[in-house]
């Protein structure tokens, strides 16, 4: 029962559930794991981490960021001791901080935690790496959350650069940094460029994962927005008209 490997069992049932969306269940084995790990491996393992990390992980999906927030700060105090400050692991609890707050609202804690991950990101993995693009993508949505669109949009136009080179225009990922410059142009007030950055995030989609995917409904609802600042009525009425359809065939 005290075994490394039933905590990995205990963590990968924990896994299953979380990706259920059961959550409770889920931090019930992540628990399991925990007391294992600890018992087993001692306070300070990299194992004992990642059981942290997976806890706030399905804390944070819960909607309990405090307790989220806790947990990852575990993982932190861990990853830094452990594996050191310049470790993508580390970069990648700081990002999971960022992220809790984000879902709090607090914007410039969430930016704090992302430069700190930035910094590691660019220095380990280098500036070509999906992983900071996914961290300057975390920083240009927290600017667009305070209303900053135009550091929004630097931020999302480095992303922009990595993954285009990196995964390919055609791949999902290039078509969320694509939507997240739709949006921020859209607010501020540059329709046109907003329409066609959100045009081609939409194309992606349909493409890569289907009309019923709900990142496709949600893009086309964006483009509707864009549609309507803009005036386009005619583009509104078609654009409304295929969501509707969607809607009703993707039940």
């Amino acid at each position: 029962e005290n075994h490394p490997s039933v905590a990995t069992d205990y963590n990968n049932l924990g896994s299953a559930y979380d990706s259920k969306g059961e959550y409770d269940r889920a931090i019930e084995f992540y628990n399991k794991a925990l007391e294992i790990d600890k018992k087993v491996l001692g306070e300070n393992h990299p194992s004992v981490a990642t059981d942290y990390n997976n806890l706030g992980s399905a804390y944070d999906s819960k909607g309990e960021y405090d307790r989220a927030i806790e947990f990852y700060n575990k993982a932190l105090e861990i990853r830094r001791k452990v594996l050191g400050e310049e470790h993508p692991y580390t970069a990648s609890t700081y990002n999971n901080l960022g992220s809790a707050y984000y879902s709090k609202g607090e914007y410039d804690r969430a930016i704090e935690f992302y430069n700190k991950a930035l910094e590691i990101d660019k220095k380990v993995l280098g500036e070509e790496h999906p992983n900071t693009a996914t961290t300057y993508n975390n920083l240009g949505l927290a600017y667009y959350s305070k209303g900053e669109y135009d550091r929004a949009i630097e931020f999302y136009n480095k992303a922009l650069e990595i993954v285009r080179k990196v995964l390919g225009e055609e791949h999902p990922y290039t078509a969320i940094t694509y939507t997240g410059l739709g949006v921020a142009y859209a607010h501020k007030g540059e329709y046109d460029r907003a329409i066609e950055f959100l045009k081609k995030s939409l194309n992606t989609f349909e493409n890569r994962l289907g009309e019923c995917h709900p990142y496709t409904r949600t893009t086309l609802g964006h483009l509707i927005m864009a549609y309507m600042k803009k005036g386009d009525l005619e583009s509104v009425l078609t654009s409304m008209a295929k969501l509707a359809e969607l809607e009703q065939r993707c039940k």
